[in-house]
């Protein structure tokens, strides 16, 4: 059982709130929602310079500053890797 609330948990963790399938190639926004790189630049397609997080609304910056404002997810990476493997 504890093997399966884990795997449940991981799971839920790395599914893209936009699409609902699992993360592929995952990004964090500053304020800590994960999304498919694809799923956040395609909510962003129209918008110029208020660029909100989809889930909390908070403003986030420009997409022409430098790019750590969406950064790989890191942690999220391994455990996708896993799940694959599956």
């Amino acid at each position: 059982m504890p093997f399966a609330a884990s795997l449940a948990e991981v799971q839920v963790g790395a599914s893209c709130p936009t699409c609902l399938d699992y993360l592929r190639d995952p990004v964090t926004t500053d304020c800590g929602h994960n999304f498919c790189g694809s799923c956040i630049y395609q909510c962003w397609e129209d918008l110029q310079d208020n660029l909100p997080c989809p889930i909390c609304l908070h403003h986030l910056e420009s997409l022409l500053l430098p790019l750590p404002l969406l950064l790989p997810s890191l942690e999220l990476s391994p455990s996708l890797s896993q799940i694959n493997n599956l």
